[in-house]
C-alpha cells in the first residue's frame, strides 16, 4: 500500500465502529476463562470459535472449487478471494497484491472493500521506504500485526496510510512461486486492536496458497495460448509453403502432409497420414533414408539433409532434397519435420550439363592435342621454306629483278610471322598437354630471370622495371616464367610514344572470400601495372581470346595470343586474371593464384 496514492483511492473506506467481539475476539478467548466462570458462558465461547472454523473450511473449499481460480483470469481468481476472505473473517479490506513488472515492488490485483462492497485494483506498493515490511514478507510465514501502527513490520505504512484510513490490524500472507516472492494476500481491519487468532492466520495462509494455485493456473493457459498461437502460425505457414513439409515419427510413420504435396506428389492431402515413409522410397534409398532418420534422432534439434527417390501416384520416381529436424521436444510438433522439394528437373539438368562438361573438356584435349601435333609437324615445312628462302638471297640476290627481291622479302617475313604463330601455338597447347608438377617457386627469382630475358626491350631510354613479388609458392616454374615474361613484355612493348616505359611488378598474400564473404583460404595476388598506351575497357573479355589483337601488325608485332596463354596458365592454376585500364594512362593486369595447403605461401 503506497505512502501517497492510496490514501485517495480508499478515502471513501470511513472509520466503521469495532466489529463483534464475538467474531474479532481473542484467538485464545475460550482458553482465557476463568475456571470458576459459569459452563455456559466457556460453551458459548467454544460454540463461537467452532462456527468460526466451520465458516473458514466452508470458505477454503468452497474456493478450491471455483472455476474462477483455474480459468487463469487473476482478475476474477482475485475478485473472488478477496470477498470470501473479507466475508469469512469480517474484515473491512481484502486485497491481493503481485509482483510489479519492474520486481521493485508490488501491484495491486484486486482490493474489495467490504463497507462499500467495490473492488479497485493498480495501485502499486514500492520496496523503498518499506524494506522491513518486504523483509518480513519474505522471511515468516504470516505477518500477523494485532497493532499495525505499532508492529516494526508495519509501522512504516503508519503515518501515510493506516492512521489516515483508521486501520488497526492487518493479517498478510506472502505468495510463493518457484521460490520467489511473487505477492501478498492483505487483510485489514478497522475498529479497536484485533488480535488474530490462530486459524486466522491458518485461514490467510491457505488463501495464499490458492492464489498461488490460481497464478499456476495463469501461466498455464498463457503457455497453452502461446502454444495454439504457434500452432496455427505453424500450420499456416506450412499450408502456405511451396515445399512438401511432413510430420513424421522416428519410425517413418507420417502423422502429417501438407496440402503441397498433391501438388508435388500427387496425393491428396491426407492420403499419406499413418503409412510408413518407406513404402515409398525407392527400395535402393531405404538403407540411407533409414540412416538419416536415426541420425536425426539422436540429438534433439538437430538437422540433416538427404536426397533419395519418392514413388509419385502416377508411379515415377521423383528424387527429394529432405531436410528433416528433431522436434520430438517441441509439443507443437512432437516428431521429425522434414521439408521436401522436388529436384528431379534440377538435378537432370545438372547431369546434362555435366556431361556436356566432360565432352567438352574431352573435345577440348583433342584439339589441345591435334593444335600441338599440327604445330609440331608444321615447322619442318616451314623450316624448308625458310632455308629456301636464305639459300634465294644468299645465292640470287643479284640475279632478282626488283619485283623478285620484294616478293622474296615479303615471303621471309610471312615465314617469320608463321614461325612466331607456330610457336605460341605450341606455347598455348603445351600449358595443358605439357604440364610440369607443381613445386615451390620463388616469385622473385622469376621476375629476375624475366628482367634479363627482357634486356633488349629495357634498352629503351628511361625504361624502368620495378620488382617486389617475396613470394614462395607451389606452381608451375616455367608456366609462371612464361606468365611473368608475356605480361611484363606487353607491359614493356605497349608504351606511349616519347614517354620511356615504367612498369611495377608487386605480389602479396591475401586471405580470399566467396560472394557470401565466406573465407576461401590464401591467396597471391600479383599485380603488373604500367604507364602505357592502355586501352578500352569494353575490350576486356576480348583481349585474353587466343589471336585477339586491338592493334594492327603495323603498329605493333605480336601474335595475340600473350594474354590468351596467360589466362590458360592461371586458369590451369585454378586462378584468375583480370585488368583494369584507361586509355592513355595506363594498364594494370591483376592475378590472383591460390596458395595450396603445402606449407607454402610464405613470404620470401
Amino acid at each position: 500500500m503506497p505512502r501517497s496514492s492510496l490514501v485517495p483511492l480508499l478515502a471513501a473506506a470511513a472509520v466503521s465502529p469495532p466489529l463483534d467481539p464475538a467474531v474479532a475476539g481473542d484467538a485464545n478467548n475460550a482458553e482465557a476463562l476463568s475456571a470458576d466462570e459459569p459452563f455456559t458462558r466457556r460453551g458459548g465461547a467454544l460454540e463461537r470459535a467452532h462456527s468460526r472454523l466451520h465458516r473458514q473450511r466452508a470458505a477454503l473449499a468452497a474456493l478450491a472449487r471455483s472455476s474462477r481460480l483455474e480459468s487463469g483470469d487473476l482478475a476474477l481468481a482475485g475478485a473472488e478471494i478477496t470477498e470470501t476472505a473479507a466475508r469469512t473473517l469480517s474484515v473491512a479490506r481484502a486485497s491481493v497484491w503481485m509482483s510489479a513488472d519492474e520486481r521493485d515492488g508490488i501491484r495491486c490485483a484486486d482490493l474489495f472493500d467490504a463497507l462499500t462492497g467495490v473492488h479497485s485494483h493498480g495501485m502499486v506498493l514500492p520496496r523503498a521506504g518499506l524494506s522491513k515490511y518486504f523483509t518480513a514478507m519474505e522471511t515468516e510465514r504470516i505477518v500477523a500485526a494485532h497493532c499495525a501502527q505499532a508492529d516494526p513490520r508495519t509501522a512504516e505504512f503508519a503515518d501515510s496510510y493506516l492512521i489516515p484510513l483508521g486501520i488497526t490490524s492487518m493479517l498478510d500472507a506472502p505468495v510463493w512461486a518457484n521460490g520467489v516472492l511473487t505477492g501478498v494476500v492483505c487483510l485489514e481491519h478497522i475498529g479497536g486492536p484485533r488480535e488474530w487468532t490462530d486459524d486466522e492466520q491458518s485461514f490467510a495462509g491457505s488463501v495464499a496458497d490458492l492464489l498461488s494455485r490460481a497464478l499456476a493456473a495463469r501461466e498455464r493457459v498463457q503457455a497453452k495460448a502461446a502454444l495454439l498461437r504457434s500452432e496455427e502460425r505453424f500450420r499456416s505457414m506450412i499450408e502456405r509453403a511451396a515445399d512438401v513439409v511432413t510430420i513424421l515419427s522416428g519410425d517413418g510413420t507420417i502423422s502429417y502432409e501438407s496440402p503441397s504435396v498433391a501438388r508435388v506428389l500427387g496425393y491428396a492431402h491426407q492420403q499419406l497420414v499413418g503409412a510408413s515413409l518407406f513404402d515409398y522410397v525407392h527400395p535402393d534409398d531405404r538403407t540411407s533414408v533409414k540412416r538419416a532418420l536415426e541420425q536425426v534422432m539422436s540429438v534433439p534439434n538437430m538437422g540433416v539433409t538427404i536426397e533419395f527417390r519418392f514413388r509419385h501416384a502416377d508411379g515415377s520416381w521423383r528424387v527429394l532434397e529432405s531436410l528433416g529436424t528433431n522436434l520430438v521436444n517441441n509439443p507443437a510438433i512432437n516428431g521429425i519435420i522434414a521439408n521436401s522439394r522436388d529436384v528431379t528437373d534440377r538435378r537432370a539438368v545438372e547431369a546434362e550439363l555435366e556431361r556436356q562438361r566432360r565432352e567438352l573438356a574431352r573435345s577440348n584435349q583433342e584439339l589441345e592435342q591435334f593444335a600441338y601435333v599440327a604445330s609440331h609437324d608444321l615447322q619442318e615445312p616451314l623450316r624448308k621454306i625458310q632455308a629456301f628462302g636464305d639459300r634465294l638471297l644468299e645465292d640470287y640476290d643479284a640475279a632478282l629483278a626488283g619485283p623478285g627481291q620484294h616478293y622474296l622479302s615479303r615471303m621471309r617475313d610471312a615465314a617469320r610471322r608463321m614461325q612466331d604463330l607456330i610457336s605460341d601455338l605450341l606455347s598455348f597447347s603445351r600449358v595443358a598437354t605439357k604440364p610440369n608438377p607443381l613445386r615451390p617457386v620463388d616469385l622473385n627469382e622469376i621476375a629476375e630471370d624475366v628482367r634479363r630475358d627482357l634486356d633488349v626491350l629495357m634498352q629503351q631510354p628511361g625504361a624502368r622495371l620495378s620488382l617486389d613479388l617475396p613470394v614462395v609458392m607451389l606452381a608451375d616454374q616455367m608456366q609462371c616464367r612464361q606468365l611473368l615474361q608475356n605480361l611484363i613484355g606487353n607491359a614493356l612493348k605497349f608504351h606511349r610514344e616519347g614517354i620511356p616505359p615504367m612498369v611495377d611488378v608487386r605480389a602479396r598474400l591475401e586471405d580470399g572470400t566467396d560472394t557470401r564473404g565466406l573465407p576461401t583460404g590464401r591467396w597471391c595476388r600479383i599485380a603488373v601495372e604500367d604507364n602505357g598506351i592502355g586501352f578500352d575497357e569494353k575490350f576486356l573479355d576480348r583481349i585474353f581470346n587466343p589471336f585477339q589483337r586491338l592493334h594492327g601488325r603495323g603498329v605493333f608485332d605480336g601474335t595475340g595470343m600473350g594474354l590468351a596463354i596467360c589466362r590458360k596458365i592461371v586458369e590451369r592454376h585454378g586462378g584468375n586474371i583480370t585488368a583494369t585500364s584507361t586509355v592513355g594512362v595506363g594498364t594494370t593486369f591483376i592475378v590472383r593464384l591460390p596458395v595450396h595447403d603445402s606449407g607454402q605461401g610464405a613470404t620470401a
